[in-house]
């Protein structure tokens, strides 16, 4: 069994434009889940790995970032910033945050990621291969909007398909079919040697799949992946974070983050099934009715109100006896920070 590099970078300097409005007012990473944020559950995880140091990627709101999760000392982790003062992209933010770490292999991570699996597999194909860079893989079903990879019998990257930011926004549109094939794809989870980090030269910005991991493709170390073992999801939508939300609170994934609470007095007199998560001071009026959605810190459902398939974020008010949501099988709705549905009318 192959040791994990004890350093680690986050990439999450993203506008999380995809999951407007609810990162109108915060960074994507500071969207909790639960009772923790995704880079509190994140960091957690790294820990869990032997992870001791990591460099968190930041740019877009990084002020809050830091003073959210400051030092890393709770995580028992040394916790440092890299802040593009222009967006840099994951390869040129990679070199950026790299720079901070001693030198060696790195493990790096999207940002936007909810994971309990063991990276052990990806280290030792690391090492059986020599390979100057490894990344995890996941099964995803089309449509999707993740680089589709290709495998040589020993593990070894063939090929590699990113695709297009038009293309990632029209298969986020677009809805799974039952029967439709699936793909290996990349889960945005590497292992890289410092020769593949080196490859994002470019003072400018970067990409690390469209640039710099095609480059170690190509050349003679190469590039191997693993399947990830375990939970992997994206939360780069609505409709992902609210999955999320749902895996959490049915317990099929552990955070390592506190218990999930729910005070009797935010539901009391109301029916919310056990596929909903309710954020600290959110409250949920008697003969209120919840399904399957994410309320999250001290949004309001009032009485008689029915909410499914939604997002309700911080200090947001569905007001009593209306109806707010979607069918499961829609995207869900959501209803922005400190909002009320309906809408008060103009006097």
């Amino acid at each position: 069994m192959t040791a994990l590099p004890r350093s680690a970078i986050l990439l999450a300097g993203g506008l999380g434009t995809r999951l407007d409005p609810i990162t109108r007012h915060r960074p994507k990473g500071l969207i909790p889940v639960g009772r923790c944020t995704i880079l509190e559950i994140q960091l957690a995880w790294l820990r869990a790995q032997g992870v001791e140091q990591v460099v968190l990627a930041v740019s877009h709101m990084a002020d809050r970032i830091q003073r959210a999760l400051g030092n890393g000392s709770r995580f028992g982790i040394e916790l440092q910033y890299a802040d593009e003062e222009t967006p840099l992209g994951t390869g040129g933010a990679t070199r950026n945050a790299a720079a901070l770490l001693p030198h060696g292999p790195v493990l790096v991570v999207n940002g936007d990621l909810l994971l309990d699996t063991d990276l052990t597999p990806i280290a030792d194909l690391h090492v059986k291969i020599g390979a100057e860079a490894t990344i995890g893989l996941v099964a995803a079903q089309r449509p999707h909007g993740f680089g589709v990879i290709g495998l040589e019998a020993d593990g070894r990257v063939a090929w590699w398909r990113e695709p297009t930011d038009t293309e990632k926004r029209r298969a986020a549109l677009q809805v799974a079919v039952s029967n439709a094939d699936w793909d290996l794809v990349n889960a945005g989870v590497y292992l890289l040697e410092p020769e593949a980090i080196a490859r994002a030269a470019s003072a400018g910005p970067v990409s690390l799949e469209r640039t710099v991991l095609p480059e170690v493709i190509r050349s003679r170390s190469g590039m191997a992946a693993a399947a990830l073992v375990g939970y992997w999801r994206d939360i780069g939508s609505p409709a992902s974070l609210l999955a999320a939300s749902r895996d959490l609170a049915s317990g099929r994934i552990q955070t390592r983050c506190p218990a999930l609470v729910r005070d009797a007095e935010q539901t009391e007199g109301a029916d919310v099934d056990m596929q909903t998560l309710l954020g600290e001071g959110a409250i949920v009026e008697a003969g209120a009715v919840v399904r399957a959605s994410m309320l999250l810190e001290n949004s309001r459902v009032g009485a008689g109100a029915v909410v499914e398939n939604a997002i309700i974020d911080a200090g947001a008010v569905v007001m009593p006896g209306s109806h707010f949501g979607s069918d499961q099988e829609a995207a869900p709705a959501c209803l922005a920070a400190g909002e009320q549905f309906p809408a008060p009318q103009s006097p």
